[in-house]
């Protein structure tokens, strides 16, 4: 694993047991900038977004939203041993659209 660089972002997810992952986010300024500048272009009614998905069980999905913001976090508990699971970071449109620009 390389070492940290402040100048990158950083999208991570942590297992931290079977049923329990973390999730976070650093953005460099300049990403962020990018970011601002991108969703403000498309649609202003953007919002950061994360899915949780697994592969193996499609009922298994869930979205939260965060304010754009030079970093964030997330838990997700309760998790099932026997399901692997992703992460994926995008934006959601008001209509619940999602683009995804990470996956874990």
């Amino acid at each position: 694993m390389a070492a940290w660089d402040p100048l990158r972002s950083e999208f991570v997810c942590l297992p931290q047991d079977p049923h329990n992952l973390f999730v976070y986010w650093i953005f460099t300024p300049q990403r962020l900038a990018l970011l601002r500048s991108f969703i403000g272009k498309i649609l202003a009614q953007l919002h950061l977004a994360l899915r949780f998905s697994s592969p193996e069980d499609a009922q298994v999905q869930k979205v939260f939203t965060f304010p754009l913001s030079d970093r964030g976090q997330c838990y997700f508990s309760g998790l099932a041993s026997h399901l692997s699971y992703y992460v994926e970071m995008g934006v959601i449109t008001p209509d619940g659209q999602f683009f995804s620009w990470a996956k874990t």
